[in-house]
């Protein structure tokens, strides 16, 4: 049980016993992709290390992986970008161990306007059954964002979770979407007529289910951030999260949406449901996501991202893989060293980047692959 573990945790540990391997990336080949022309890579199954200058592609590599996961960079930006100069194309390969070691093969090409992906052999349909396969969490110097920024990259990272962890959940999101959908399709009309208020009833029983799904992966989530916080940001208190479920406590979903109907039509979108919810992180000792420096955020961002990984492990019994983009010049040297034992206790592959070895590096148990980057070439690093 989660409880169990995190009483059992002495202070700066991390309560997990690491078992077997979980999913991770056994073979690794891109060509194309930014300044990465033709990489093929046999990474460790535990850590792997990218160290260069910076520009030299190291980021580019992780980049490859999330393709991988959901056919997008973690970066903002048009996705036609990861276009090498002089090509058409990318294309990313990845071989994939499960905990079973069963093998599968995963292929994932973008053109400038389209995509093709393959598993095991056979097309794609959606990248959703990408990222059933390989579930990967990424932090990186945008990470901030994710703290002091708009609840949607919140809500992607719960619904991330859920993904992996509830079998049904991609089919429950999909139905709210869809009559989301209609219902704003229906509010835009010209000469407005009943349609949204028909929308209305399917819209309330898929969001009640989705955000009921929501608020029990907070809860989920809540031992884990409080000990991941406990250990990055120890000076703020006891840290828990707090979930809004995107429409008032007092009513019904469907109460909100009839109150908000004439609003929402004059807007022309529905301004209450799940599509609204969100969650915060709240200190016993004060500091809000207003309160918290950047580098405070940096730490929150990758406490939720390790309290993720953490309950997708408990939840499922596998954890995702952990990317970590430039990690010496984002955390201490302390926080560095935390950062690698929480996630060699949680077992994940991981992922690291940056212009120098991370520190705690001599303290890692596990296997290790460190690699040298520059202009796009990698090399085994002595």
């Amino acid at each position: 049980m989660i409880s169990s573990r995190l009483a059992d945790a002495g202070e700066g540990e991390v309560p997990f016993d690491r078992g077997g391997l979980d999913v991770r990336l056994d073979r690794l080949r891109i060509e194309g992709l930014r300044c990465l022309q033709s990489v093929d890579l046999r990474p460790a199954s535990d850590l792997n290390v990218l160290v260069g200058a910076n520009g030299a592609g190291k980021t580019s590599v992780l980049e490859a992986i999330h393709c991988l996961s959901n056919g997008r960079s973690f970066r903002s930006g048009g996705q036609e970008n990861l276009i090498g100069r002089g090509v058409n194309s990318f294309s990313v390969y990845g071989e994939v161990l499960d905990a079973a070691e069963q093998r599968r093969q995963l292929g994932f090409e973008r053109l400038r306007s389209s995509w093709r992906g393959r598993l095991d052999g056979a097309d794609v349909a959606t990248l959703g059954e990408f990222a059933r396969v390989l579930a990967v969490v990424c932090f990186e110097p945008q990470s901030h964002e994710l703290v002091s920024g708009s609840g949607e990259g919140r809500r992607r990272l719960l619904d991330l979770g859920l993904f992996h962890v509830e079998q049904g959940y991609l089919l429950k999101w999909r139905r709210f979407q869809r009559a989301l959908k209609q219902r704003n399709a229906a509010l835009r009309e010209r000469g407005y007529s009943r349609n949204a208020e028909i929308w209305e009833q399917p819209l309330a029983a898929a969001g009640d289910v989705l955000a009921g799904d929501r608020r029990a992966w907070c809860e989920s989530l809540s031992p884990y951030i409080a000990q991941s916080l406990d250990l990055f940001l120890p000076e703020f208190g006891a840290a828990r999260l707090r979930w809004r479920r995107g429409w008032p406590e007092d009513l019904s979903l469907a109460d909100a949406l009839a109150a908000s109907r004439e609003r929402d039509r004059d807007l022309g979108y529905t301004v209450r449901g799940p599509q609204r919810g969100d969650m915060r992180v709240e200190f016993s000792d004060g500091g809000g996501r207003y309160e918290l420096s950047r580098g405070q955020q940096k730490l929150v961002a990758l406490a939720l991202l390790l309290a993720t990984a953490s309950a997708m492990r408990e939840r499922s019994a596998v954890a995702p893989i952990i990317a970590l983009d430039d990690l010496p010049s984002e955390l201490d040297v302390e926080k560095q060293r935390l950062c690698l034992r929480w996630c060699s206790g949680l077992g994940s592959q991981v992922w690291i980047t940056g212009t120098q070895l991370p520190a705690g590096l001599s303290e890692w148990s596990g296997s290790c692959e460190r690699f040298h980057v520059e202009q796009g070439v990698l090399s085994a690093l002595l």
